[in-house]
């Protein structure tokens, strides 16, 4: 039996999503569906329907709130410095230090790897802050990129908001690098040229970047499709 039934799924296929749903409603859609992928707050990509079935089945911090949050072993990075590990209490103490947490990811060594701070709504409550303003949603795509000193790159597009991109397989960039570039995604309704800002690069190959400049066509494509998303924490 399926567990985390509370939970709500969207469901991609040929471009197109749908949801949210419920685990038992997404099973019910997908064998008349082509190359199906589904995404719940939690994941950080759009999984297909063996993976999904395989995360839903598992203990579940990945897809759930009920992290032991009296584990010990606690971490978290920023850019590509990486601190701890603390008890809980030693994490939240430091985390009320820092002023801005765009770009900080949690750990627990129990499993279900790096997460936004925003994820874990036991430690936003405590440091008493807000959700982010501009909302992070899965995207396949890719980004085409003009190098600052000349050539062309391409990296791996895992997310979007209307405040920028979270990407994978990125070119050794420096942070404070500014790039131009071109989105292309079967989930936007048009490419998306845009000018960025590197504010982080992980030692994975994984980076964050701040939109400068947008055409307003442009902006619209990405606000549609972030809002398709937008009230999924509260439904």
């Amino acid at each position: 039996m399926m567990s985390d039934t509370s939970k709500k799924w969207f469901l991609l296929q040929a471009g197109q999503i749908q949801g949210p749903w419920t685990p038992e409603e997404i099973e019910n859609k997908l064998p008349g569906a082509s190359d199906p992928l589904v995404w719940g707050r939690g994941l950080s990509e759009w999984l297909p329907p063996e993976a999904w079935r395989s995360a839903l089945l598992s203990s579940g911090t990945v897809l759930t709130e009920s992290i032991a949050m009296e584990h010990p072993h606690w971490r978290y990075r920023l850019g590509e410095r990486e601190f701890g590990p603390y008890n809980y209490p030693d994490l939240i103490d430091v985390l009320k230090k820092i002023s801005d947490f765009t770009d900080v990811e949690i750990l627990n060594d129990t499993g279900g790897g790096w997460r936004e701070v925003y994820d874990i709504q036991k430690i936003v409550d405590e440091l008493g802050i807000t959700r982010r303003a501009h909302q992070r949603v899965p995207i396949m795509g890719t980004l085409k990129l003009d190098l600052p000193a000349g050539g062309h790159a391409e990296a791996k597009v895992i997310s979007i908001s209307e405040g920028g991109l979270g990407v994978h397989e990125f070119p050794r960039l420096s942070v404070g690098e500014k790039i131009k570039g071109v989105l292309r995604s079967a989930n936007l309704f048009m490419d998306i040229p845009c000018s960025c800002e590197v504010v982080y690069v992980s030692h994975e190959g994984s980076a964050g970047l701040r939109f400068l400049h947008l055409p307003m066509e442009a902006q619209a494509a990405v606000v549609e499709y972030v809002n398709k998303f937008r009230d999924l924490g509260d439904r």
